[in-house]
């Protein structure tokens, strides 16, 4: 008896490994585009958060919002977004990640929280998505309140 492995197991087994990786890595990208999704989600929901938050606490005696665009958010101070300001903080979205159908009260892109209320004339919504699967995604719902809610 001849010991050692024949052709036929050889490749049987590198189709078994194969099968197992495609399945593996095919999970993965899944579950990294949900994980994009989610951080990216929780940054920007900490941004609106902590602008109403700066405005409320009149920290600076000033007003703060954030500015929407496609691949990241701006915290701003003051009633008016300047780009380049120094007050200016930044909030990069995961480069799978995309803002889309920003759809605020007034048409911009902006979202100024009002001292002492904490309330926005910029209530609206805007979606948060995966730009490979348009299935994945997140919308933020700002009320006139000032209150943000995500689903």
């Amino acid at each position: 008896m001849k010991s050692g492995l024949s052709l036929i197991e050889v490749l049987v087994v590198l189709a078994i490994i194969g099968i197992l990786s495609a399945v593996v890595f095919g999970n993965f990208g899944t579950y990294r585009a949900n994980q994009a999704l989610q951080n990216s989600g929780e940054g920007v929901l900490s941004f609106l958060n902590s602008a109403r938050s700066r405005t409320l606490f009149s920290e600076d005696s000033s007003q703060y919002g954030v500015h929407l665009e496609q691949s990241k958010t701006v915290l701003f101070k003051g009633v008016t977004y300047s780009a380049g300001a120094n007050d200016n903080r930044e909030f990069i979205l995961d480069p799978s990640i995309e803002i889309v159908s920003v759809n605020l009260a007034g048409g911009g892109d902006n979202i100024v929280f009002e001292r002492l209320s904490g309330a926005t004339d910029q209530d609206g919504t805007f979606v948060l998505r995966v730009k490979t699967d348009f299935s994945k995604q997140k919308t933020f719902t700002i009320e006139k309140t000032g209150i943000v809610s995500v689903n």
